[in-house]
């Protein structure tokens, strides 16, 4: 038979594995929320204009900004280093039909914030054209620039016609940005150092704005 001293030790150890259980579950909600929202969507300074259904709608030139939302925001670590949220996405078309087709894109982190209700990270969305239409927009151009250096009456402007000959396409591959123009949803995934904390999507149109080399400082007057 258990004496009344044996009763008495359980209890007191059971009581101590239930304390260490609810400590360890707490520290575990300290270090990493629940994520109970996110969101991701265009930001404001890209938004050029709305559809009639109220779908966010960017131009095909510009820098396309991209905002990813979670909340709560993440606490600080032990450490008391909290490096800047990371994005990656994928991308989708979207055909008249509602059939999605991935694709190419790419990211570049720009920044990030945080107050006592959400964090969020900032990033610009690249959806380039066809590499064979991007290279053929290029070889066009420069095919441009020969004949107007070779018609001018300028003898020094004549004399680059070589120069300008030798320049290749990939010369201008960093510089050039055009999206796609359509319909899209990106998924979005925020990662804190490699670790996927949230997933969310946004849906937005790209309009047609015009060409790369129709912009000022590219086509001569």
């Amino acid at each position: 038979m258990r004496t009344v001293a044996g009763c008495r030790l359980a209890l007191i150890g059971v009581a101590l594995l239930q304390g260490a259980a609810l400590s360890q579950g707490a520290a575990l909600s300290q270090a990493a929320p629940d994520r109970s929202t996110s969101s991701c969507g265009v930001a404001p300074n890209s938004i050029v204009s709305r559809s009639p259904s109220g779908l966010a709608q960017v131009g095909n030139l510009e820098l396309l900004f991209m905002d990813a939302h979670i909340s709560p925001p993440r606490r600080l670590p032990a450490s008391g280093v909290l490096r800047g949220l990371q994005a990656e996405v994928t991308a989708y078309r979207i055909a008249p039909d509602g059939a999605r087709t991935i694709v190419a894109s790419s990211v570049k982190t720009m920044g990030g914030g945080a107050d006592t209700q959400s964090e969020h990270v900032t990033f610009t969305l690249d959806l380039p054209i066809d590499a064979a239409e991007r290279d053929a927009a290029i070889t066009d151009y420069l095919a441009g620039l020969v004949r107007a250096a070779a018609a001018s009456t300028s003898e020094r402007e004549r004399a680059m016609v070589p120069s300008l000959q030798a320049v290749t396409p990939s010369t201008f591959v960093p510089l050039f940005r055009q999206h796609r123009v359509g319909r899209y949803r990106v998924d979005c995934r925020v990662l804190d150092e490699g670790r996927q904390l949230a997933a969310s999507s946004g849906e937005f149109e790209v309009l047609f704005k015009g060409r790369f080399f129709d912009q000022p400082g590219f086509r001569a007057k």
